[in-house]
Order: structure tokens, then sequence, then C-alpha cells
């Protein structure tokens, strides 16, 4: 009887809407001053360099056109004036020449360049975003909610200057065309560009299957063909550095890269430090097992996601893209800050649109206000992760039950 009355009145309490949003969004605004003041203090003020991974990319092109091998270790500390422990070039060997470009300005000046052209490309990609997930909601709690909640994750992530923010941006835009537009083409399109430079991101070709499976097979092909010939043109215009390339990469799993620049937050790199916390070591010396355990599990969660969606007819492409990003990027092998692009306007569409009532009754309102509330408030990148998992967990429940996935 008790619990019955204490629901009823924080409900009607949580009714009240300027309530609900001052509840709601204070620790949003709250992070948004503590971010904006710290960006002043340390970048501004301070003057700590902003798009650092940037300026790694144009001392990768500053070295090779010197002739040293960027791939090769620390190939990059004179430039970076950072030795020993000088940060590492993955990208492949055409990148070098693009970004030779930026060579020919100082260290401010390319920068500026950088930006110039990596904010035009962000904020279309924003102004679509909002269009595909949040259509009826406030631009600017938009943009906070975007740059400022996991504990400012994607203002972070921008700061670094990384060629992903465009890579996700580009692709969120040929997106909004596939949604919206119906037209499949540009995000083909755009994954191909974005494979030429990390060839992981093959793994969304499982989102494009999941949206449109009419066409996925003649455009899979012609971009897995076009992806493999021109690797085979870098491979032999110069072998040598395409093999160092290559051979470079399996740094990126090595225990001397993990403890130098750790694993970012996905799941592999979640499977990698649990095991060192409770000191099994099982993974540290045998990383095969820790690979097929990772793979076993994301498969696992694709398959019944594949299952999931595949019998339900109910779900919108719109549902579908946001379960597949989210998905999607979990199992992204090593997930870092500049991840989130598409993650983090996912996570909070599925959060607004879940059908929470069939999951926890009365309290359902309670819950996702506590939720949303938890993700605004803790400044911890793993908090994303787990808001994430209890998103599919939750998923995977409605469909347990038989019950619809969104209200």
């Amino acid at each position: 009887m008790y619990y019955k009355n204490y629901i009823k009145h924080v409900k009607s309490f949580i009714s009240n809407s300027t309530l609900k949003n001052l509840l709601l969004y204070s620790p949003l605004f709250i992070s948004f001053f503590n971010i904006i003041l710290n960006f002043f203090e340390k970048v501004i003020i301070g003057g700590r360099t902003i798009f650092g991974d940037f300026i790694v990319y144009r001392c990768g092109a500053i070295t090779y056109l010197n002739d040293i091998n960027p791939y090769k270790p620390n190939a990059l500390s004179e430039c970076l004036n950072s030795y020993p422990n000088a940060l590492e070039y993955f990208y492949p060997p055409f990148t070098l020449s693009m970004f030779s470009i930026f060579t020919n300005f100082t260290q401010l000046w390319s920068t500026i360049l950088w930006g110039l052209i990596i904010f035009p490309i962000l904020f279309l990609n924003l102004t679509l975003i909002k269009e595909i997930f949040f259509k009826n909601k406030n631009i600017f709690f938009f943009l906070l909610i975007f740059f400022f909640s996991f504990g400012g994750l994607n203002f972070t992530g921008l700061l670094t200057g990384n060629i992903t923010i465009i890579l996700y941006s580009l692709l969120g835009i040929s997106l909004y065309y596939a949604i919206e537009k119906k037209n499949m083409r540009p995000v083909f399109i755009i994954l191909t560009v974005m494979c030429l430079f990390k060839i992981t991101y093959l793994i969304f070709l499982i989102l494009l299957f999941l949206i449109e499976r009419k066409k996925f097979l003649n455009y899979t092909f012609i971009s897995l063909c076009t992806i493999l010939t021109f690797y085979l043109f870098s491979y032999f215009n110069n072998p040598v550095i395409f093999i160092d390339f290559l051979n470079h990469l399996t740094y990126l799993r090595s225990p001397e890269f993990f403890n130098l620049y750790g694993g970012g937050f996905g799941f592999y790199s979640i499977l990698k430090g649990f095991s060192e916390f409770f000191t099994f070591r099982i993974f540290e010396e045998n990383i095969i097992f820790l690979q097929f355990l990772w793979f076993l599990i994301c498969g696992l969660f694709l398959l019944s996601i594949f299952i999931i969606l595949f019998k339900n007819n109910k779900i919108s492409k719109k549902q579908i893209l946001s379960i597949s990003i989210l998905i999607i990027t979990i199992c992204y092998p090593l997930l870092k800050d500049y991840e989130g692009f598409l993650l983090i306007p996912s996570i909070y569409y599925l959060l607004f649109n879940l059908n929470w009532k069939f999951i926890f009754k009365k309290a359902s309102k309670i819950f996702k206000y506590i939720l949303i509330f938890s993700t605004f408030a803790i400044h911890d990148k793993y908090m994303l992760f787990l808001t994430a998992s209890i998103i599919l967990i939750s998923i995977f429940y409605l469909d347990y039950k038989k019950q619809r996935i969104f209200k």
C-alpha cells in the first residue's frame, strides 16, 4: 500500500513538465558549464594544443617527405618532440600523400584549415541526425545532449581532431538519405571510402544489410571490389611501405600499446580490463582466447538482433538503424572517445522511445528518467557502455515476452 502511494506521488511530481525538465537537464547544464570552463582554462588561457591526432597526421606526412618510414617505431618522435613514447601513425600509405598538403603551412594554420574542414561537415551531420532521431526536439537541447552527455564524450572526441569525426559525419549524412530519401547509394559510397582509411569499418555492412536487403549483395560486391582494388594498387605502388603498414597494425593489439594508450571502452577492452582487474591474466597469456571470446559474444548479440528484427515487421528502418548502430559500435574492436558521434544520438532515441512500461510496469517513467538523468550526471565513459547494455537487454526481454519493443 505504502509502495503504491509512493509511486503515485513520485509520478505526480514528475508529471510537471517544468520540474521534470529542471530535474533532468540540471546536471547536463552543470556538465556543460564545467566542461566549457575547463576548456577555456586549459586551451584558451593555458595554451594546451587541440587537434592532437591531426598533428600526428601532419607529422606522419612530414616524416614520410623526409624519407623516413613513418611506420617504424618512434618514427614521429622528432617531429612531435616526444621521444621515447611518440604517438604512432596507423593509416594506410595513401593518406601520407593526402596529409602532405598540410605540410605547406605552419602547424597553427594547418590546424585552422583542418578545423575549417571538420566543422561544416560535422554540423551538417548534426542537422540531419536531428531530423532522423529528434525531429520534434529543441536544437539547443539536442546539441547539449550530443556534446555534453556522458561527461562530454563527444566534445572531448571533437578536440582530438581525429579524421574519424569526418568519416562518421559523412556516414551520418548518408544515413539521412537512406532513411528519409530511401537512397542507399550514398551510404555504400561513404562506407567504401571509410574502409580505405580503416578496414574494420566493414562491420557497418551489417547495418546496411539490416536496413536494405534487396540491393545489398550488388552494392556490397561493388564496394568490396573497389576496396580490394585500391589496397592492391597501394601495395604495388610501394610494396615495402605497405607491408610495414600491415605489420605496424599488429602493434594495436599488443600489451605495450594497451598499457601506453589504453584500449578505449568497447566490449573487447572491457573483457581485457576485467581479466587484469581480477588478476586472471588468462587473456594476457593467450590473446587468441580473448579474441575468440569477444567474437563469440558479439556474434551471439548480432544473431539475437538479427532474429528479433527479421521476425518483427513492426520495427521501422529508423528503429533498426538505431539498434544496429548501438550493437555494432559496442562490438567495434577499439572504441575511442570520437566513436560516439552516431552512438550517442542512437542511445537517446532508444531511451526516449523504448517501450519501458512493459518492463518496469508502473515505475517505467521513473526508471527512464533516472537512467537519462544518470547519463547526464555520471562523468564516466563506461556509463555509455552500461546504458547501451541496458537498452539491448531490454530489447531482448521485450522480444522474449512478445511485447511491442517501441511504444
